[in-house]
């Protein structure tokens, strides 16, 4: 049975779902964390007649189970230029960065770990896994049991920033994030016999 799965769906309308249109998987896992964009990524899904095929779960996977929160800043962040950049609800993240400031809108959601949805849809063999979590992708990828899941192709976000510039409000957990989480998850991968391609800023992963 061909899997395809998304973590961080938004409203769906994205390349991820022109390639499940093309590809016809038997199986799409959908994972969003905000409850407002439900109804938008079914709307976006509605071509798929078996509506079976596709799982949608209103929750963040998270390291850990339970309840959680998602934010984005309430104000826009300053730029060096002088400018500022406003993020919106595709941005919603576990993590924030230091330069995101201290008050946020945020989103209260239940978490579920990456073993528990694989548990929850009986899945152990993934075609195209694809996490875009804003900054926690790296974290997703380490929590995940290689032994128990097999997965043929992995993409997610790099993330560029440095835990020294971004992280500091987590003290010693914020030196596993940014850059060093990525390069932590390039040398997982490599030792599992995946090929690392980047395209964009994104990482392709192919199991050789």
């Amino acid at each position: 049975m061909k899997t395809f799965v998304q973590i961080g769906t938004h409203d769906g309308d994205d390349d991820f779902n022109k390639l499940v249109k093309k590809e016809e998987p038997d199986c799409v896992v959908l994972v969003e964390p905000n409850s407002d964009m439900i109804d938008k990524i079914l709307d976006s899904y509605s071509y798929i007649s078996e509506k079976e095929k596709i799982k949608l779960e209103n929750v963040a996977i998270n390291t850990q189970s339970g309840p959680c929160e998602v934010v984005i800043p309430k104000e826009p962040i300053p730029q060096p230029d002088g400018s500022s950049c406003e993020l919106g609800t595709a941005h919603y993240s576990l993590i924030p960065m230091d330069d995101w400031g201290n008050e946020f809108k945020s989103i209260k959601t239940e978490g579920m770990t990456f073993s528990e949805l694989c548990e929850k849809h009986s899945i152990t063999e993934i075609d195209y896994l694809q996490i875009d979590a804003e900054g926690f992708d790296s974290q997703i990828i380490l929590s995940i049991d290689f032994d128990k899941v097999k997965i043929k192709k992995l993409q997610y976000e790099y993330w560029s920033f440095t835990s020294e510039d971004q992280y500091k409000r987590y003290g010693e957990d914020g030196k596993k994030y940014g850059v060093a989480g990525m390069e932590e998850v390039e040398n997982k991968l490599t030792d599992l016999n995946y090929k690392i391609m980047f395209s964009g800023r994104d990482v392709v992963a192919t199991l050789k």
